[in-house]
């Protein structure tokens, strides 16, 4: 059985730390895209609100006459 060493304790530490310093910035990034697509989303919505209400004052208009 090979023995375990300092230096191969060191070198795993530093990969774990470098895979743990990726997946953060892979976090940060996907949030990113999540808080721009709900973004999205909000405008887009409140967009569709308003072509509803600017329908709905428009029919109003043609009715009332």
């Amino acid at each position: 059985m090979p023995e375990v060493d300092l230096i191969f304790l060191s070198r795993q530490m530093d990969q774990l730390l470098s895979d743990v310093a990726n997946m953060r910035h892979s976090i940060a990034v996907l949030t990113a895209m999540v808080r721009r697509t709900d973004a999205s989303l909000e405008l887009l919505l409140a967009e569709m609100r308003a072509g509803n209400s600017r329908q709905a004052k428009l029919e109003k208009r043609g009715n009332g006459d």
